[in-house]
């Protein structure tokens, strides 16, 4: 294992890296800048035929074909580059542009605006489970969008949210939001049912600084969300706290020094790095279990290792993972006692 003792044995970085892990059972992470994203956005890796990036632009491309097809007219620009909603069995994708709320094919057809044109900024786009509904945010309030009858609805005026989904087969709405209380900013999940109270805080982070960026997402069944208060440095997130709710066992997960996280598309499992010996580690962990997986453990070489991890993103099959992260330099000979680093031919680039 490659322990960080001090700082004396720095060498020049962090570097942006680019890696991919196959969960074949090796846990093989290899170095593969096919999902590079400074360009283009965050990846939605559908299939090797789809893979999206939402960025300045909607822009689609396959591992098969050279050349990237943006999808949205020049003068439309995205407005939210974090959040997408994909509904796979119908082949559709809901992204904010212009302010709005807008639907499109995965073959870039059917382009529509599914918002009203009421001055609105809408944001945050969150199917619910067997995509029936969909929730957004409009001026940081609430709103719900019923698929097969084009009408929307406000949820709590009263209230601010970051991200909401709604559960149909209880009728309850689960929201995140950012807020102030007793000298700290906080970051809480909450629920509610119309015409109930709201819940307190069902969980609940605090940080002293108003910077950051609530991370937030429920897993495909929305039985489990999970939420981190990430705040940019100029070498990545700082590890912090990651929260996971079940909403079925009304129980809590709490993972320490947490970097990033993401669901797995087709189980209850969740892929999470945290900060272990130095270095930024990749772990799974069963939800349902709570038994925890190291896939790798930050080793790179005798020189290098995994510093910190930004982003996580699954091929939806669920056996690919794509990385983003920034890796660190130090002069240490050492053997990984986990997953093993493929370089590619030619080296790391």
């Amino acid at each position: 294992m490659l322990v960080i003792s001090g700082c004396d044995d720095f060498y020049p970085g962090p570097d942006l890296i680019h890696y991919s892990l196959i969960l074949d059972g090796n846990s093989s992470v290899r170095v593969d800048n096919s999902l590079m994203v400074s360009s283009w956005g965050k990846a939605y890796y559908v299939s090797d035929q789809y893979i999206f990036h939402l960025g300045n632009k909607l822009v689609r491309r396959s591992m098969n074909q050279a050349g990237v097809v943006q999808m949205i007219p020049d003068n439309l620009s995205i407005t939210d580059k974090y959040n997408m909603a994909i509904d796979t069995d119908n082949q559709l994708l809901y992204f904010a542009a212009g302010n709005a709320i807008y639907k499109i094919s995965f073959d870039g057809s059917g382009m529509a605006r599914i918002s009203p044109d009421d001055g609105g900024i809408y944001s945050c786009p969150v199917l619910s489970p067997w995509a029936d509904y969909l929730m957004a945010i409009r001026n940081s309030k609430m709103m719900r969008y019923k698929l097969d009858g084009n009408s929307w609805q406000e949820i709590l005026p009263t209230i601010n949210a970051s991200y909401a989904v709604y559960i149909p087969e209880t009728e309850q709405y689960y929201f995140f939001r950012k807020y102030y209380e007793a000298s700290s900013y906080k970051l809480g999940l909450f629920s509610y049912v119309l015409g109930d109270t709201i819940s307190a805080p069902l969980i609940n982070l605090t940080t002293t600084s108003s910077d950051f960026r609530p991370e937030c997402m429920v897993d495909p069944s929305g039985r489990y969300f999970a939420m981190k208060i990430q705040i940019q440095s100029w070498d990545g997130y700082s590890p912090g706290t990651i929260l996971v709710y079940d909403r079925i066992e009304q129980d809590r997960i709490e993972l320490a020094k947490g970097f990033c996280f993401t669901f797995s598309p087709v189980d209850d499992t969740m892929i999470y790095s945290r900060q272990m010996h130095g270095m930024a580690d990749l772990n799974l962990i069963n939800l349902d279990t709570r038994q925890l997986t190291l896939l790798w453990d930050g080793y790179i070489s005798q020189s290098s290792y995994s510093y910190s991890l930004e982003e996580l993103y699954w091929r939806f099959d669920g056996q690919v993972l794509h990385i983003r992260g920034y890796k660190g330099y130090r002069n240490t000979e050492s053997k990984s006692h986990s997953a093993k680093l493929l370089e590619p031919s030619g080296g790391d680039r």
